[in-house]
């Protein structure tokens, strides 16, 4: 790895102070090109297959640009400005279509079902065995067994998905950003805490205002919701914060539309019902009927004490 690219830093503590957004783009790319290399090395690999040089040996590959992307993400999620997008945004599709494209490789899935195969795969047992399950289900879950004109068409929506679930949380947080509430009158700030006024005045100066600034921060959100005395200004903040990337040019509902119809295509090309079905299958309620009866049953079992809770709240 790079020692002049933190973002390529393999040491416990992320430096997350010294990545920058010229970091990004090179980074993931250089990354991505020693996994290819990794994987080119693993499919060509001679003699007889064993845990450790063909399912060990992939986590290896894939561990370093999981981690670069991974932080990335992060950062984009805590401290997003327009470099850092824009840096970002310009190496997502080649890394979505990396992941998309790694499990629908043949020669990879030769290779690994090769040992899956083997006797000595066959003789794992505990956590060795359960790990080499958890692959092999990857690789199916992704497409890997698919006929060649699906495998292609399943890459082509995970890389679409990947680029609109990215835009749904970009639009998410800059709407999240664009609110502010300003409080002059401080009896508007009766009922919150003395912290969270302090929060509050600190937050107005630092933007050159006057009084007092509340966002949609969940540090600033929760306590106002929680605390605050005045209910009108209760009810403003919740509308705003329910309604987050609801209008204009952040309006996510197209997007919701769109990513919600190609994870249908996606699940049904894998052969699940819905996508519900496709996600819950390695989770304990297994499909979307599992989760609602699971939902619904609790509902009905704890409505009461929530009844008794609601109308002492109401008194």
């Amino acid at each position: 790895m790079s020692a002049a690219n933190p973002l390529l830093s393999q040491d416990f503590l992320i430096p997350f102070q010294d990545i920058h957004p010229e970091h990004v783009a090179p980074g993931i790319r250089d990354v991505m090109a020693q996994t290819q290399d990794a994987i080119d090395g693993l499919i060509a690999l001679d003699g007889s297959r064993t845990f450790d040089n063909t399912i060990i040996a992939l986590d290896d590959a894939l561990e370093p640009l999981v981690r670069a992307v991974t932080i990335s993400y992060h950062l984009m999620s805590v401290n997003s400005n327009d470099d850092l997008r824009e840096a970002f945004n310009s190496v997502l599709p080649e890394f979505s279509a990396f992941f998309a494209q790694l499990p629908l490789n043949d020669k990879l899935w030769q290779a690994v079902s090769r040992y899956a195969d083997s006797e000595p795969a066959q003789a794992l047992t505990g956590i060795y065995k359960r790990h080499l399950d958890k692959t092999l289900d990857g690789f199916r879950r992704a497409g890997a067994a698919l006929p060649e004109a699906e495998k292609a068409r399943a890459r082509e929506i995970n890389i679409e998905l990947s680029k609109l679930q990215n835009k749904f949380s970009e639009n998410l947080l800059d709407a999240t950003n664009a609110f502010e509430l300003v409080i002059t009158d401080t009896a508007d700030l009766d009922g919150l805490p003395e912290r969270v006024v302090t929060q509050a005045r600190e937050n107005a100066k630092h933007k050159e205002l006057e009084g007092y600034r509340f966002t949609l921060q969940v540090p600033s959100y929760q306590p106002f919701m929680t605390h605050a005395d005045n209910r009108e200004l209760r009810k403003h903040i919740y509308e705003a914060y329910t309604n987050r990337a609801c209008e204009g040019k952040l309006d996510n509902r197209t997007l919701i539309e769109d990513i919600l119809s190609l994870r249908r295509e996606l699940a049904e090309l894998l052969g699940y019902q819905d996508f519900a079905d496709y996600r819950l299958e390695t989770n304990m309620a297994k499909t979307g009927v599992g989760a609602l009866t699971f939902v619904r049953d609790l509902t009905n079992k704890t409505r009461p004490y929530w009844q008794t809770e609601a109308e002492q709240l109401a008194d």
